[in-house]
């Protein structure tokens, strides 16, 4: 809720006249109103928000903030004096002058209710003045306090115990009458303290490069006498500065940098962890940046020096020219249906007129060609003369470029472990003609280097329009893959139909096919009335691999979405829709196919058959009293009706729906925090009956045999009721499952009151994007 809104539409009507604006990637935006026009309402709709909208009310030229903060507030005052929902308000905004003086009152009351629920309320948004509105804020929760408000409101939301489905439930009930969700706990710390690594302990003469402004005394290329002290001090041309922490960054501490401080200075010296001198960061802790980071002023370095191991050597043994081609700028969800898995797909590509690029939904081609003294190119594959170069050197005091180690995460970098990154960095100054000093614009291009020593990724950071270098900023450039159905292709064979998915779901059919064939070519032809298609009908083919950017390790393929050019969904349109998902087991092989039918139907079924575990008996015996005995991969989870805040119900229906949890109080200890739930659909159940399991439906007990189990808080709690979020291990993402009863009780109305069972599944591991095999037993005795 707190996050900047951007390429959002702005609409305002106003008392006299209409106007839009767009709002830009930080979330502000501008529109020249008439004073005369006065008062207007606002709303902002699409871009990064959606489909939401959101409400404001500017009573005069100025600031008109639009946030859920005043989107309540207006809501509020719109009930109080239109009888409206601020939607078909705004539709044909009436009463504008009577709005606009009620404002004060409306805000007072959201004040109100929010100090009753907890919430901190910044000191600017005083009783009688409407601040939430006219009060200029940033997206900046680590600073700026109405975002952290923001932030607060939304994760109470969000917070498993709250009455509140979404913002919209809150709005509604909010404008009824009701309170506001219990503001959340504080946050963890934001620093911890930190002990310098022994091999960084001595004296170092360093240069300094960067604009200070008014906040430091440093000249940029003037050397300085820095020491890291054993006593865990940092002496910065003779002011000793003690006690350095770790920054805590998006909920993790930084342990490679350790900081100190100096009032708003921030020094930042990193490798804290190989105890090898990188570089020391100066930044102002007065202007925060994404996850809380100071704003980067700039860096004290030893002069650059061509060493074994440097980061210019390094850069210098890549000299050669690659083709490289773009990731989009964005992702979708691939999955289909209810079977949440984490497919992703790409959206729009990144457009270069310098590159020669300006077509986005094709994916952006650059040649990089490296120098043999560490200089990096960008061209345009077809016309060398569109390009850009950046070397290492400088040109003049106020444009350097450095080449350094780039020691940030990126998505790639987590994906490659054992890589290593370095940064080309232009940086010029320039006189803006407004500030007393010189500010600094940065061009960088940041190179991924494979553990191997192959370059494996680029990305290029800078502004796209700026008068001081033509550039083109590219999020992730990867090596160009000359065949794009290499992935497909490697599936190559003729597979059958083993089993299908809850063909008696709504949303959901038969496949009409009994077998598929996938070609060498990438050619896939459906024995039957599936959607074959030949390579040309291929638009791309999206490839997921696992990795540690989502818990897996070794970057195998887990999932290909293959996009048609073609309608086989037969909504007359040509889209993401028309795709088909193909799964594939931890050794590579095809495992499930899923794509939407003619009639928008969810089709999924399996092309291998599954071998499941053998049941465990062992595990009967070992069963004192109710509760569940059962193994994952091998490692148990059990739990007993004996163990404190143990929960072992049945739900009251003819069917089996058995939970048995210790993760419904935040008391249980983390690692003890998990719950299972075994469902069994047949209203007439029998003993001694292997009942196979069905997809099902996330968070419903309508439909479907499964076997679920999730380590977190509150995910599955209750019989009859379920979360909408998937469990981390569930039968019903295309796992499978054998479900059989060795007793049943139900009491004179025919409701199953206890239990005794066992199951054997295979289960989708949805952090490690793989199948692991699960087996246990089960029971509630009858009261």
């Amino acid at each position: 809720m707190g996050a900047a809104a951007s390429g959002a539409t702005v609409a305002i009507r106003c008392a006299a006249g209409t106007y839009s604006a767009i709002s830009n990637t930080v979330g502000a935006y501008q529109a020249a109103v008439p004073a005369s026009s006065f008062p207007c309402a606002l709303r902002a709709t699409g871009g990064s928000l959606g489909s939401r909208a959101l409400h404001s009310f500017a009573p005069a030229a100025g600031t008109a903030n639009i946030t859920p903060l005043t989107d309540l507030a207006l809501a509020l005052q719109v009930n109080t004096t239109a009888s409206q929902t601020i939607a078909d308000w705004f539709s044909s905004p009436s009463s504008l002058n009577m709005v606009s003086a009620g404002l004060v009152s409306s805000l007072s009351t959201l004040r109100a209710a929010l100090v009753s629920a907890g919430y901190n309320i910044p000191a600017a948004w005083g009783a009688g003045n409407i601040a939430p509105i006219n009060v200029v804020f940033t997206a900046s929760p680590t600073s700026d306090p109405f975002d952290q408000l923001l932030e607060a409101l939304a994760d109470a939301i969000d917070d498993p115990a709250s009455a509140y489905a979404d913002y919209d439930d809150l709005l509604t009930a909010f404008v009824a009458g009701n309170n506001l969700p219990t503001a959340p706990t504080a946050a963890a710390p934001e620093t911890q303290p930190a002990t310098v690594k022994s091999g960084l302990v001595q004296t170092y003469s360093l240069k300094f490069t960067g604009t200070c402004g008014s906040i430091c005394t440093f000249v940029d290329g003037q050397n300085y006498t820095v020491i890291v002290g054993g006593d865990n001090s940092l002496t910065v041309d003779g002011k000793k500065l003690t006690s350095p922490v770790n920054q805590n960054v998006f909920g993790t501490f930084n342990l490679v940098e350790i900081i100190w401080a100096d009032a708003d200075l921030r020094y930042a010296l990193s490798n804290n962890q190989t105890g090898v001198f990188n570089e020391l960061n100066l930044g102002d802790a007065n202007q925060p940046q994404a996850g809380g980071l100071p704003k980067y002023i700039g860096q004290f370095k030893p002069a650059a020096v061509v060493t074994p191991g440097s980061p210019l050597e390094a850069v210098q043994a890549l000299a050669g020219s690659y083709d490289f081609s773009s990731e989009s700028d964005a992702r979708e969800s691939g999955d289909l249906g209810i079977t949440r898995r984490g497919l992703t797909i790409d959206g729009d590509y990144p457009t270069c007129s310098l590159l020669g690029a300006d077509d986005p939904t094709v994916p952006l081609s650059a040649r990089i060609v490296i120098g043999s003294n560490g200089s990096v190119s960008v061209q345009n594959p077809n016309d060398s003369s569109q390009s850009y170069t950046l070397t290492p050197g400088s040109i003049n005091t106020n444009d350097n470029t450095y080449l350094t180690a780039y020691n940030s995460s990126t998505m790639w970098s987590l994906a490659n472990p054992g890589s290593k990154s370095y940064e080309i960095k232009r940086g010029i100054r320039y006189d803006d003609g407004v500030h007393a000093y010189l500010l600094t614009e940065y061009f960088s291009v940041v190179l991924g280097v494979k553990s191997n020593g192959e370059l494996g990724n680029v990305r290029l950071n800078g502004a796209n329009n700026s008068p001081r270098m033509n550039f083109c900023a590219v999020s992730s450039l990867n090596p160009k893959v000359d065949d794009k159905l290499a992935p497909l292709k490697a599936l190559s064979g003729s597979y059958i139909v083993e089993h299908d998915y809850l063909t008696d779901a709504p949303n959901w059919a038969a496949p009409g096919w009994t077998g598929v064939s996938i070609g060498t070519n990438g050619s896939v032809t459906f024995a039957g009335s599936g959607p074959s298609f030949a390579p040309a009908d291929i638009k791309t083919v999206r490839v997921n691999r696992r990795n540690e950017s989502n818990a897996g390790t070794d970057n195998s393929v887990w999932g290909l979405v293959v996009i048609l050019n073609r309608d086989i969904n037969e909504d007359s349109k040509v889209d993401n829709l028309d795709r088909v998902n193909f799964f594939l087991s931890e050794d590579g092989t095809l495992r499930d196919i899923q794509y939407k039918d003619s009639a928008t139907h969810i089709v999924e079924v399996s092309a291998l058959s599954r071998q499941l575990p053998a049941y465990d008996n062992s595990l009967a015996s070992a069963l004192t009293g109710d509760g569940i005995k059962g193994k994952i991969n091998g490692v148990e989870y059990s739990i007993d009706k004996t163990q404190t805040y143990a929960n072992v119900a049945v739900g009251a229906s003819g069917r089996v729906d058995l939970v048995v949890t210790r993760n419904k109080f935040p008391d249980v200890p983390a690692n003890e925090r998990f719950g299972w739930r075994i469902t069994v659909a047949p209203a007439s159940l029998q003993i001694d009956t292997p009942y196979p399991c069905t997809n099902g439906l996330i968070g419903s007990t309508q439909y479907g045999s499964a076997v679920l189990f999730d380590t977190g808080f509150g995910i599955i709690n209750t019989p009859n009721s379920g979360s909408p979020v998937q469990p981390s291990h569930s039968t019903r993402a295309g796992g499978d499952c054998e479900v059989t009863l060795s007793s049943i009780s139900k009491n004179g109305s025919g409701i199953l009151t206890g239990v005794e069972g066992k199951f054997r599944a295979t289960v989708w591991q949805k952090d490690d994007k793989i199948y692991v095999p699960a087996v246990g037993f089960f029971r509630l005795t009858a009261p």
